[in-house]
């Protein structure tokens, strides 16, 4: 099934499949604003930077890569 057509935010429908495409990364993936991030996002934010090593971590052996 392909996508024929969607709507858009002033109610006119998209004419392209460029149009669509944009539209839905508009819709589905927001713009990253660090600007307004609270506190909670920039400890997360930071917490993914570090590795992560826990105690079941183990090394691999040359014949298990």
């Amino acid at each position: 099934m392909m996508i024929t057509t969607l709507w858009k935010p002033d109610e006119t429908n998209t004419e392209t499949m460029t149009e669509k495409i944009l539209l839905m990364l508009d819709r589905l993936i927001p713009e990253d604003k660090h600007k307004v991030d609270t506190t909670f996002h920039k400890t997360i934010q930071e917490k993914i930077k570090q590795p992560l090593y826990t105690t079941e971590d183990m090394e691999l052996k040359n014949e298990e890569v």
